[in-house]
C-alpha cells in the first residue's frame, strides 16, 4: 500500500507517517516548512521520523501544480491532505495565507489525486466549521454552519470543493473535523502548548478572557488510532464513491481553566498567568458527537485530558526537548 502525506512536518502529519510507515505502508511525505510557527520544531520532527522510520520529507509548496502533479508520479493507494494554513489568529495583512494555502493548494493536490485516480482522499478539516453552533454538541448532520473565522470559512470551503470535484470520478473522499488534537510535538501556537511552556520557561501565559470556554480536547494518538481505522473502513468499501466528512474528537469538552488547574496539579511550579483581551474569533464551546465515528471504525477516543497532558508534560521536560520548548514558543 502506498500513502501520500501532506504536512507531513507537521503535527498530525508527522505522526500520521510514522505510524504509516509501521503498518506497512509506503510513504510518500511533504511538507511546505512554512513559517506560521518554529521552523526548527518542524525540521525536528521531519529529523525524527527519518530516523525512526527512513522517510524523508519532500519540501515544496501545494499551491505550485507543478510541484503538486509531481507527487503522483506513482499513483498513492491513500493520500493524506494534511497540509494547510493552521490556527485562526493570523493578522489580516496575511489573511492571503489562508487562501493560498487552504484553498488553492487543497483545489491542486485534489484535482492532482483525481487525475491520478486515487481511490481514497482524507483531508484536513475542522471542528471551526461549526462556529458558534446553537446546538450543544456538534454533529456532522448539522446543516446551519457559519464559521466566524476565515480559517473556518476556508475549511468548510474544503468540504464543499471536495464533493463538488470529486463527483462522478473514481476518488471518494472524507474530511476530518479535527477537534483541538493536542500532544507531545504539538503546536506551539495552542493554549496547552503555551500552558506548558510556561511551566518549563517560566514565562507568563495570556489567558484571553475568562479562559472558561471550552474546547473537546483529543489526545494525538487517539487521532492516530482513529485515521488509521478510517482508512481501513474507506478501504472496505470498495470501489463506491462517497465524499463525507466526519468529527474526529474526544466526546468530553474541557475549559482552559480545568486545563491550567490539572497542568497545575502536576508540579510544585504554577502556570503564570496574564489576563488578555477575549478574541472574537474563538467559538464559545466545541463538543463533538462521536457516533458517527464509533458508527465506522467501532473506535472511541480513550485518553482523558488529565493523561494526555501528564503524557505532554513528561515529553516538554525530557532532556532532548526541555531547553528547546523556549525557542519554539518565541
Amino acid at each position: 500500500m502506498r500513502a501520500l502525506v501532506t504536512g507531513a512536518a507537521g503535527f498530525i502529519g508527522s505522526a500520521l507517517a510514522g505510524e504509516l510507515a509501521l503498518n506497512g505502508f509506503e510513504v510518500l511525505a511533504t511538507d511546505s516548512f512554512s513559517d506560521y510557527y518554529s521552523i526548527d520544531l518542524k525540521r525536528s520532527r521531519a529529523l525524527r521520523l527519518a530516523t525512526e522510520t527512513g522517510i524523508s520529507v519532500l519540501e515544496g509548496n501545494l499551491s505550485d501544480p507543478i510541484f503538486c502533479q509531481s507527487l503522483f508520479q506513482k499513483t498513492p493507494d491513500v493520500v493524506f491532505h494534511l497540509a494547510g494554513q493552521a490556527g485562526i489568529r493570523l493578522p489580516a495583512e496575511k489573511n492571503y495565507r489562508y487562501i493560498e494555502d487552504n484553498v488553492v493548494a487543497f483545489t491542486n493536490i485534489l484535482g492532482s489525486s483525481i487525475k491520478a485516480g486515487v481511490p481514497r482522499f482524507f483531508y484536513a478539516s475542522s471542528s471551526s466549521v461549526y462556529g458558534n453552533s446553537d446546538s450543544e454538541i456538534q454533529r456532522e448532520t448539522d446543516l446551519d454552519l457559519k464559521p466566524i473565522s476565515l480559517y473556518g470559512a476556508t475549511k468548510l470551503a474544503n468540504e464543499k470543493m471536495a464533493y463538488a470535484m470529486s463527483r462522478n470520478t473514481q476518488t471518494s473522499t472524507l474530511g476530518l473535523r479535527f477537534f483541538s488534537v493536542y500532544g507531545p510535538w504539538g503546536r506551539p501556537d495552542m493554549a496547552y502548548f503555551k500552558l506548558i511552556g510556561s511551566l518549563v520557561a517560566g514565562y507568563e501565559f495570556q489567558l484571553l478572557g475568562s479562559g472558561k470556554k471550552s474546547r473537546d480536547f483529543t489526545y494525538i494518538q487517539d487521532v492516530i488510532s482513529a485515521m488509521l481505522l478510517l482508512e481501513t473502513s474507506f478501504n472496505k468499501q470498495g470501489s463506491s464513491q462517497v465524499s463525507d466528512v466526519v468529527n474526529v474528537g474526544g466526546g468530553n469538552p474541557h475549559s482552559i481553566v480545568e486545563m491550567i488547574e490539572i497542568l497545575n496539579s502536576f508540579t510544585p511550579k504554577l502556570v503564570q498567568i496574564k489576563a488578555g483581551q477575549d478574541d472574537f474569533k474563538d467559538v464559545n464551546r466545541t463538543f463533538a458527537s462521536i457516533d458517527k465515528l464509533k458508527e465506522m471504525t467501532g473506535f472511541v477516543p480513550s485518553i482523558s485530558l488529565s493523561k494526555g497532558l501528564e503524557l505532554t508534560l513528561n515529553w516538554a521536560y525530557s532532556p532532548d526537548v526541555v531547553d528547546r520548548i523556549p525557542d519554539w514558543l518565541f
